[in-house]
């Protein structure tokens, strides 16, 4: 006979203020000897590859059992060849990247491979291009021009024409401190007019040591091939964009038109007419790979890093051309309390403590975004609920807190929606919150709301640009400092039960003064790596999504906005009287015992993010 041990969830107290603590009894059984060992197998599809099937990418196996093969696309140019580790039987953890290669066909027969045709110069692989400049006979001779004449070099000239028009206007300067640099990609469908797809955030922050530097974006191609600058004074004989001295250099007759070769671009990569910021993409689609460059003089650049973007085209989008452009990021006007939080991929998702609402473990990408460092202020909350109150929100008397520096607490979802529409309109931003699609701001009442994700006002975050921030950059980890707890690092109900918490038993020292709610003032603790602080402890969050067991398993793995249906809407990141089991990242909460949309409590509170 073997004694074991049964888990009893814990549930969230109802009307008592005793520690929330798990229960546990003992039952016996006979079982047979099994081996217990378990394995985490992390699959790398890398850039040119996605993951479209089969197994997952993150997967939990039994000591000798085999891992299941996840299926990739990879990028056109490239062939998948191998996974780099054997996983069929596995006894260790294990990281398994794609060997990916390039595709070394030539389709047309002109001797370029489908590589160097798709990634080198990005035209058709289907159709011959005999000199291997980059543009397809077809089109050179549609224009009358000789398809076995090389034209690669007036890509050069025109480059190098542009080059005071794109460092002009996509120069930052950075001094001191971080900057956000956002891209827009925008698209067209007859190079006139022009529409935002979506958008590319960058942060950049400067190491020490590094007083001002200048940072500008390229289309990658551009930084290694075109370094010679533009010469401005000199005569343009033929108008064509192209300056004498340049096509005498690469010993062209200044006074032929060249221009016709810029109207190539209806069948290839570039316009040059735009400085390598279009490309045209038809029937499928392109990675889009710029550079971001840094300076010290304006003179010498070097890179800093690169982007690449995929740019799948929708079923009934034949051809669309694309081209990258700066723009503005609205930064709030009280910034310093906000901390920048940059676009990208994480995973998202628990792998250690068998959360299965919090399962399977998925890469999501989210753009970037302003997310408050601390919790609402009990101070901050007030001095909003007034001007809100006076401009006809119905939030008079709402809210509490122990102290102005604490957070708000006592605030239930549709409070807290509407005092951050009063915040928004407060400051002169568009309130995210509306009554329906296109109807009145949400100011009174208590409904489900039409969430406008456009707006540039503040709002409450989506679970994936929570779960993101609190991690503070880092993957894999129960905490965002690791996978122990103390009291040290969080305000929370220590439980010596579990072996990842190191705090002694009981509410926080600190904060425990015999006075309900033994909340800590916000910043009092340490920062995650992107600055926040409190993302653990303290009090319970409200997010924007609703709630759903198991969404995980079909959710966007870009910029997820929840569930389109549910009664509950999500907490995240524990709270003061809640134990240790409560406080992992990846935890999702919905308090079914108190209902929680409509309900109060003096652990419920929420922080800012500003809308993009």
């Amino acid at each position: 006979m073997k004694t074991h041990t049964l888990l009893i969830l814990p549930i969230a107290f109802c009307g008592s203020l005793s520690p929330l603590t798990a229960q546990t009894s003992t039952i016996e059984s006979n079982v047979f000897s099994v081996d217990t060992r378990i394995y985490t197998v992390t699959f790398e599809p890398g850039l040119n590859a996605t993951h479209s099937g089969g197994g997952m990418l993150q997967q939990t196996i039994r000591h000798g059992d085999p891992a299941s093969s996840p299926i990739v696309e990879v990028t056109d140019g490239w062939l998948f060849d191998q996974w780099s580790e054997d996983f069929s039987f596995v006894t260790t953890d294990l990281t398994v990247n794609a060997l990916i290669t390039t595709n070394t066909s030539d389709d047309d027969g002109d001797g370029l491979s489908y590589y160097h045709e798709v990634i080198v110069h990005g035209t058709n692989p289907n159709q011959p291009d005999s000199s291997g400049d980059g543009f397809t006979d077809g089109a050179i001779a549609g224009l009358g021009f000789d398809p076995n004449a090389d034209y690669s070099d007036l890509i050069r000239l025109k480059l190098n024409q542009m080059q005071d028009l794109r460092t002009g206007a996509e120069i930052v300067t950075v001094a001191n401190g971080e900057a956000t640099l956002e891209m827009v990609l925008e698209e067209s469908d007859d190079l006139t007019v022009w529409s935002v797809r979506e958008t590319i955030n960058e942060a950049v922050v400067l190491e020490p040591g590094e007083a001002t530097r200048f940072f500008r974006y390229m289309v990658k191609r551009s930084a290694a091939e075109f370094s010679t600058p533009a010469d401005t004074d000199s005569a343009d004989s033929s108008g064509d964009g192209f300056t004498d001295d340049a096509i005498l250099d690469a010993g062209l007759n200044p006074n032929t038109n060249y221009s016709g070769i810029a109207q190539l671009v209806a069948d290839q990569t570039q316009d040059l007419r735009l400085a390598v910021e279009i490309k045209t993409v038809t029937n499928g689609e392109a990675t889009l790979e710029i550079v971001l460059e840094e300076s010290d003089d304006l003179t010498a650049w070097s890179v800093r890093k690169t982007i690449d973007q995929l740019v799948p085209l929708q079923p009934e989008e034949v051809t669309k051309f694309f081209r990258y452009a700066m723009k503005g990021f609205p930064v709030p006007a009280d910034a310093d309390q906000f901390v920048f939080i940059p676009a990208g991929p994480f995973m998202m998702g628990d792998a250690l403590d068998g959360l299965l609402d919090a399962a399977p473990v998925h890469k999501v990408s989210v753009s970037g975004f302003y997310m408050g460092k601390y919790e609402v202020t009990w101070s901050l909350w007030q001095e909003v609920r007034t001007w809100a109150v006076a401009n006809g929100y119905d939030l008079s008397g709402v809210g509490s807190g122990k102290a102005d520096t604490h957070p708000v607490h006592s605030v239930n979802w549709y409070d807290v929606v509407k005092w951050c529409n009063a915040a928004s309109e407060r400051a002169g931003l568009d309130p995210v919150y509306y009554l329906s699609q296109g109807g009145d701001v949400y100011r009174s009442g208590e409904i489900e709301p039409h969430i406008d994700y456009s707006k540039q006002g503040y709002r409450l975050p989506t679970e994936a640009e929570w779960e993101k921030a609190a991690r503070g950059g880092l993957s894999g980890k129960r905490f965002p400092w690791g996978d122990t707890i103390s009291h040290s690092n969080a305000n929370f109900y220590g439980n010596t039960g579990k072996s990842y918490d190191l705090s002694s038993h009981g509410y926080h020292p600190d904060f425990d003064d015999g006075v309900h709610p033994y909340t800590a003032p916000v910043g009092s603790l340490t920062a995650n790596g992107y600055g926040l602080y409190d993302m653990v402890g303290n009090l319970w969050e409200w997010c924007n999504d609703r709630y759903d067991s198991s969404y995980y398993s079909n959710s966007s793995g870009s910029d997820p906005t929840g569930p389109i249906s549910g009664f509950y809407r999500v907490q995240r990141g524990g709270a003061w009287p809640y134990v240790t089991s409560y406080c992992p990242v990846a935890y999702r909460f919905a308090n079914f015992f108190y209902y929680a949309l409509d309900h109060r409590n003096n652990f419920y509170g929420f922080r800012l993010v500003l809308s993009k």
